[in-house]
């Protein structure tokens, strides 16, 4: 075990040292928690993501740096396709799932009223096609 991997360890919950829980809440919704071994970061819940779904980085929103409620308004406020399952928001020290109407699908650390955590990343999680 690397040593980065180790110090993840003692940050992780008390019932598996390998999947930090705020990480587990997040891939139980998507149903993609047994596809990777180790789930601490957000690289492990964007590789276990993409197992089931098409996972993208949203390149300069207009809301990066901002609010997550900004985030919310504005998707609540774009048009959506049908295959867009959510978005998965970094915050500092936190990630949280929001729905395609801009609600709150999965956050442990969930805020009353205004949400003025700052977006450092966001990803857009979509179904995947399928082909014929």
């Amino acid at each position: 075990m690397t040593p980065h991997r180790a110090r993840l360890v003692r940050t992780s919950n008390g019932v598996d040292p390998r999947r930090n829980s705020c990480a587990v809440v997040i891939t139980d919704y998507l149903g993609v928690t047994d596809a990777v071994r180790y789930l601490h970061t957000i690289d492990d819940i964007l590789r276990a993501s993409r197992t089931l779904y098409q996972v993208a980085w949203v390149r300069h929103p207009p809301f990066m740096g901002r609010e997550v409620e900004s985030l919310r308004q504005w998707v609540r406020d774009t048009p959506q396709d049908a295959a867009l399952v959510g978005y998965l928001v970094r915050v500092r020290l936190h990630a949280l799932l929001i729905g395609p109407d801009g609600s709150v699908l999965v956050d442990l650390d969930r805020r009353e009223g205004r949400d003025r955590r700052k977006v450092t990343h966001l990803y857009r999680i979509t179904s995947r096609s399928k082909k014929n």
